[in-house]
C-alpha cells in the first residue's frame, strides 16, 4: 500500500493525521485527492476549521492495528459506535453520514432462496450457505453471536469485500454481508456483477451512524476545532 498521497507544510497546531483506504462510495482516492462522501465532509470540516488534512493511505488491516495501538495521533473518517466503552478509548465526532441499511450481496440465482428466509437468524442457523467475512471488518453487533456459533463452515479472508464479491460472482461463496450503498458499485466493478443482488433480511440493522474517530494521542483543541467545523457542514446539509 502506498505511503502518505499528500504532504502538510502547515504548523503541527493546524494540521491533522487522516489514515483512509480506498473505500468508494465513502472515501475514494484519485490522482492524491480523497474524496466520496465522508472525504468530502472531512475535508469542508477542516477547511470550516482552518485545519490542513494529510491523508495517509493505508491498507484496512494496518489501520486497525494502529488504532488499537492508540499511540499515533490520527482520524479515520467513518466508523461506528459499537458501545459507549469505545469512548474511554477513542474520541467520536459527530455523525458525519450513515453507512445505509445492511444487507447481503447473493447471486441473482440464488436471491429467491435467501427472500424465502423469515430472518438472518434463519440464515446463520437453518442453511448450508455460506458467507465470506474479511477477518478483521467490524460487523453489525446482531450478526456477531450468529457468526461465532457457524464460524467454521465460512470463508474470512484478510484482504476486501472487493475480493469477497468477486469470490461471490465465482461461486466460491453464497453470500456477503454488504450495505446498500456499497452494492451498486460491486455489481459495476466485479467481472460478473450483473450477477449479483441486493436484499435485506428481517433482523438486520437499518443504517448506521458514521463517525471521524480519532485516537486519544490528536490533541484536543484540535478535536474540538474538527468537531466544530463538522456541526457547521451538518447545519449546512440540513438546510
Amino acid at each position: 500500500m502506498a505511503g502518505p498521497i499528500a504532504f502538510s507544510s502547515a504548523k503541527a497546531e493546524d494540521s491533522l493525521v487522516f489514515q483512509v483506504e480506498h473505500h468508494p462510495p465513502f472515501l475514494e482516492i484519485e490522482a492524491g485527492r480523497v474524496s466520496g462522501i465522508f472525504g468530502d465532509t472531512v475535508n469542508q470540516a477542516a477547511a470550516i476549521a482552518g485545519l490542513t488534512i494529510e491523508w495517509q493511505e493505508r491498507a484496512f488491516n494496518r489501520i486497525k492495528r494502529n488504532l488499537d495501538d492508540g499511540t499515533q495521533p490520527f482520524c479515520v473518517a467513518g466508523y461506528w459506535k459499537k458501545s459507549t466503552e469505545q469512548d474511554e478509548q477513542w474520541h467520536f465526532s459527530p455523525p458525519i453520514g450513515t453507512f445505509g441499511r445492511s444487507g447481503l450481496l447473493v447471486r441473482e440465482a440464488d436471491k429467491a432462496a435467501f427472500e424465502a428466509l423469515p430472518s438472518i437468524e434463519a440464515l446463520f442457523t437453518d442453511t448450508d450457505f455460506i458467507g465470506g467475512f474479511v477477518t478483521d471488518a467490524v460487523y453489525a453487533i446482531p450478526h456477531l453471536e450468529l457468526l461465532k456459533k457457524s464460524h467454521n463452515k465460512h470463508l474470512f479472508i484478510a484482504s476486501s469485500h472487493d475480493k469477497l464479491a468477486e469470490l461471490l460472482a465465482r461461486k466460491r461463496i453464497d453470500f456477503v454481508i454488504e450495505n446498500e450503498l456499497m452494492a451498486p458499485i460491486h455489481k459495476a466493478q466485479v467481472a460478473g456483477g450483473d450477477a449479483l443482488a441486493f436484499l435485506s433480511l428481517e433482523g438486520m440493522p437499518a443504517g448506521r451512524e458514521a463517525h471521524v474517530v480519532c485516537t486519544k494521542a490528536v490533541p484536543t483543541a484540535i478535536l474540538s476545532r474538527l468537531d466544530a467545523g463538522l456541526e457547521v457542514v451538518k447545519k449546512a446539509a440540513q438546510e
